[in-house]
């Protein structure tokens, strides 16, 4: 009787690396991934806070430097949006009627072009032979050592002198 071990303990210990199931994850697993996933948003989310922000401030704000806590580092102002919309309107209409216009025509035209190429690649009867493939291949790295040749700073050109 002396050797009975008692399996209901009161003060269960925390195992910091074993998962509590199958296809679960351990406790410090959970808060690993938790704290990226947290981090990782503030990453994503930060740039729309800044945006948001920035459209509230006037241009000595904008212009100071970072300021992010809004009433506190600035007041936020509607002023920026009243030039918008009340003085510059036919400026501002002009250039979305413009972007809407080009982005509307280009759309169509990708369109019509990828549909033309698509029924081309599905209709074709392609089987290329391992000399074309290498040949590809070697016209590639040519190409990418040629770009790499004109990019690169300073010039490789410049330095053979």
């Amino acid at each position: 009787m002396g050797t009975e071990m008692k399996s209901n303990s009161p003060h269960r210990q925390t195992r910091w690396f074993e998962p509590s199931s199958i296809g679960g994850m351990s406790p410090l697993g959970k808060i690993i991934s938790y704290f990226l996933l947290l981090f990782w948003s503030i990453v994503v989310l930060f740039p729309i806070y800044w945006l948001c922000i920035t459209a509230f401030k006037s241009m000595d704000d904008v212009n100071f430097g970072p300021v992010y806590i809004p009433w506190v580092d600035f007041t936020p102002s509607l002023h920026a949006w009243k030039n918008i919309i009340v003085d510059d309107m036919a400026d501002v209409a002009s250039a979305y009627f413009n972007s809407i216009f080009i982005s509307f025509f280009s759309t169509i035209f990708c369109v019509m072009v990828g549909s033309l190429a698509a029924y081309a690649l599905v209709r074709i009867q392609y089987r290329p032979k391992f000399g074309s493939i290498m040949l590809f291949a070697l016209t590639l790295a040519a190409a990418c050592v040629a770009i790499g040749a004109v990019v690169s700073d300073p010039p490789v050109y410049e330095i053979s002198r």
